[in-house]
């Protein structure tokens, strides 16, 4: 810093500062700014503009890379989904094999910033060069100005610095009344879960996606979108707009069956958790639809889980009941019976696993599926959260690794070179394999053929935001809005043209053997088998308005924006919707379902079911537990410990692949 004192002979001429060198060589290859201020008196009575210098050994050779998103020097994040991708144009940058540098991304202190290498590898040279920039970056730094530039290290040895291109970040978010709709992942990312399930923002007057703001409930990381990935559906979540505001409730309604129970009349069930957190269940008694005498006295129940026989429940004191069939799932072990700090439970085709607050894990159920912890596993305390296939579990732990156990033949084993890797972010497990999504956004798998082993094209992609599954194959969307698909051609392993020409998919829904793609214009399309939904009937295919797609073992349900319902696969699984129940689904905002029917869950609290009726397609016999007792959204005049108040306006901050257009 240089003073300088003004005088008659300098007024109205250029004054000169003198930047020693010192100044200059400590930060090459460095952005400076530049600036002044003016005193009078003893008080500062002006700032000039900054000046950004980069200060390097050559002139500015290149423009700034391009980045799609920015117009008139601003960047709107309402209208960009997804992690952003910078273009080093080929015109501009004339790259060759064995080049390399860094995008840069450089903000005032306080924000984000972020550096990305790159690399010329044989057949890019010569060719635009797409470098993926964080959006999390950006939504840091809303309400800031952003400086974007590049530096080329030429492979002899030469250090090429492009212009740089400064630009506004904001975040826009809707007006209006809000209205949220979908239902609560089902918590486990195996084929008879579908996935992780998407909610959906509307107007609701027009009834179009809106942009809203996400939070779960205690936590003060919000997430931008029109749409939202539910990855903690025991949770309650509070989603805003401009002048309105609602919150959900956890998971509240479960259904239960795996695919052995799916091949077998009536062997599944439904659970809910009404309002007051007392328990309500019908369908199969021995699998889970019948309480017995002391469960029905419960009123502190927080969450459900669910195996393929049986029922699990987490209630406030973080103690853990279970229900069904006793020996997959439906008795809790005394030992574990006794704990009083489970954080998450986790289902599997035959048994549960307990999580507990010190990060180590229990289990009961089938011994032979995985209710039988190898003891190198049961010591653990950095376990971070546990996926099921039908025969086994994995676990990821907080230093990014992953492990397995279960039966040997389904992916119980993790390969040396899988259990090697420190930056597994994402489970998902099928019938008998696991996927493992990893930070670079590439993904690997391991298990038995149908789905445990990638193709190499597939390995090779580094832009995989979500891994879905069915019974033998996995299907993996990626950063720019396409989907591809591994594992038995027979059940979704093999994606049409149709599908991987897509490039507008926001999420993707599998059961036993097809796949659905919801797309952003509120289409669907889907591949598969076709008598289990993977051909969708003429009404459903020209829908523009699904907001969310859930799956039973051999069928499908749509939830459309106005409230109705579509359904299709085999109608005995639920999927031809009767003419006495078709005018009940009015209204509905959420839609569960087990391995042989749905359940709908109405804004004004009512219940409706169809499907196999002894396995809780029909539930008139608990009728007057259910309806107007269990609810979408928590009233706005609740006092439960669970429920915190009216979402706050913090800092906005992203979640890596939580939020699409």
């Amino acid at each position: 810093m240089e003073f300088r004192n003004l005088t008659a002979a300098t007024a109205g001429e250029e004054v000169e500062f003198l930047v020693y060198k010192q100044f200059i060589t400590a930060n090459r290859y460095r952005h400076v700014t530049v600036d002044y201020y003016i005193t009078r008196a003893g008080a500062i009575i002006g700032y000039s503009e900054p000046l950004v210098l980069l200060i390097g050994d050559v002139s500015l050779a290149f423009n700034p890379p391009r980045l799609d998103g920015v117009e008139n020097a601003v960047m709107d994040l309402a209208v960009i989904p997804r992690d952003l991708e910078a273009c080093l144009a080929a015109t501009d940058y004339p790259l060759q094999v064995g080049d390399s540098g860094e995008v840069r991304v450089t903000v005032a202190p306080g924000g984000g910033t972020a550096s990305v290498p790159f690399r010329i590898e044989e057949g890019q040279a010569g060719r635009d060069k797409w470098v993926t920039l964080p959006r999390a970056v950006f939504l840091a730094n809303v309400g800031r100005e952003v400086r974007l530039d590049c530096t080329v290290l030429r492979v002899d040895g030469r250090r090429e610095e492009s212009r740089v291109a400064e630009f506004e970040v904001h975040h826009s978010i809707g007006t209006g009344r809000l209205q949220v709709m979908g239902a609560r992942s089902r918590g486990n990312r195996h084929f008879l879960s579908g996935g992780d399930f998407w909610l959906t923002a509307l107007d609701a007057n027009t009834l179009q996606p809106i942009e809203a703001r996400w939070r779960y409930n205690h936590e003060t990381t919000v997430v931008s979108g029109l749409r939202f990935r539910d990855t903690q559906p025991d949770r309650p979540l509070h989603v805003q707009v401009d002048d309105d505001w609602v919150a959900i409730h956890q998971r509240n309604l479960v259904g239960n069956g795996n695919l052995i129970s799916g091949m077998v009349a009536n062997n599944a069930a439904f659970a809910a958790r009404a309002d007051l957190g007392n328990l309500v269940a019908w369908g199969n008694p021995g699998r889970g639809g019948n309480l017995g005498a002391t469960l029905p006295t419960l009123t502190d129940i927080v969450a459900l889980s669910l195996c393929g026989y049986a029922f699990s429940a987490r209630r406030n004191n973080d103690s853990v009941v279970a229900w069904g069939y006793e020996p997959n799932g439906g008795l809790v072990p005394a030992e574990i019976a006794e704990w009083r700090d489970v954080v998450a439970l986790t289902g599997n085709g035959y048994a549960f696993t307990a999580l507990r607050s010190n990060g180590s894990v229990g289990a009961w159920g089938s011994s032979h599926f995985g209710a039988s912890v190898p003891d190198e596993i049961k010591n653990l305390t950095n376990i971070k959260t546990v996926v099921g296939s039908l025969y086994g579990f994995a676990a990821l732990l907080t230093d990014g690794s992953v492990v397995a156990w279960g039966n040997n033949s389904t992916g119980s084993t993790v390969p040396e070179d899988i259990a090697a890797l420190t930056d597994i972010v994402e489970l998902t497990g099928n019938d008998a394999a696991f996927a493992a999504r990893r930070a670079n956004g590439s993904v690997v798998a391991w298990g038995n053929n149908n789905g445990g082993s990638i193709p190499q094209p597939i390995k090779d992609m580094d832009d995989i935001v979500e891994v879905s599954s069915t019974r033998y194959a996995f299907a993996a969307r990626r950063a720019d809005g396409s989907v591809v698909a591994w594992g038995n051609a027979n059940h979704g392993g093999s994606a049409p043209d149709t599908i991987k020409n897509l490039t507008d998919v926001v999420a993707v829904t599998g059961n036993v053997s097809a796949f659905v793609a919801q797309r952003a214009d509120g289409s669907v399309r889907a591949w598969g088998i076709a008598g289990t939904g993977g051909t969708l009937p003429a009404p459903i295919a020209e829908r523009t308005d699904i907001v969310q797609v859930v799956p039973a073992v051999h069928a499908f349900a749509a939830l459309c924006a106005d409230g109705t319902v579509m359904a299709w696969g085999n109608a005995t699984y639920g999927g031809e919707i009767p003419e006495s129940i078709q005018p009940q689904l009015s209204d509905v905002r959420a839609i569960c379902g087990n391995t042989h029917a749905f359940a709908a869950l109405t804004a004004d609290g009512r219940v409706v079911t169809w499907g196999a009726a002894l396995a809780g397609g029909d539930s008139d016999a608990v009728a007057d537990k259910l309806n107007g007792k269990i609810s979408y959204t928590i009233a706005p005049d609740t006092t439960r410990a669970t429920v915190s108040t009216r979402l706050p306006r913090v800092a906005t901050v992203d979640m890596a692949a939580t939020v699409a257009k």
